[in-house]
């Protein structure tokens, strides 16, 4: 067991509560809307952009010798990457036929995220101070697997929290508190 990956986890089971509080109150049928006619991402967006990198980083950690346990992280739905990539437009979704339904949204984000938590303890030390694979910008900034770790399963996580604790004061929902 290695003590970087299990204080990860820990890092990271924060966000996956926070994210608990945050849904906690918000109608499926608002989901998907834009919140207070203010254009930010809402839960929905949020949602699937955050359960996109769950697999991805198992991926890199597995493909690095981070262990059998990262294979039981499940991949996004069919679908996901699109409407959900990095620089993907975030739209009204007044019909309710652009997004998957929330609880599809959730289901899968608390899923592969707890997934990920359970197996980062079994990650080697070692791996996390492998070269980050990803080319580019990203790999200038977080040269490490365990520096890409950090940013994926925390500041990223919380980045995009912020918003919808944001999105909630908008749409008129009271501050969820840890």
């Amino acid at each position: 067991m290695g003590q970087f990956g299990e204080s990860l986890s820990q890092a990271g089971r924060m966000g996956v509560m926070y994210a608990r509080t945050l849904l906690e109150g918000i109608p499926a049928e608002r989901f998907a809307r834009r919140a207070g006619g203010v254009d930010a991402n809402h839960p929905a967006f949020i949602l699937g952009h955050l359960g996109l990198y769950p697999a991805r980083l198992a991926g890199m950690l597995a493909e690095a010798g981070g262990g059998n346990g990262l294979a039981r992280v499940p991949a996004a739905p069919k679908g996901f990457e699109e409407l959900f990539a990095a620089g993907r437009p975030c739209v009204d979704d007044a019909t309710g036929t652009v997004y998957p339904p929330a609880v599809t949204l959730r289901d899968h984000y608390f899923a592969a995220m707890e997934a990920l938590m359970g197996a980062l303890p079994g990650v080697e030390d070692e791996v996390f101070g492998r070269p980050n694979p990803r080319e580019g910008r990203i790999r200038d900034l977080l040269p490490t697997l365990g520096a890409l770790s950090v940013f994926l399963v925390s500041g990223h996580v919380m980045t995009h929290l912020g918003q919808l604790s944001t999105w909630r004061r908008c749409a008129g929902l009271s501050a969820a508190a840890m």
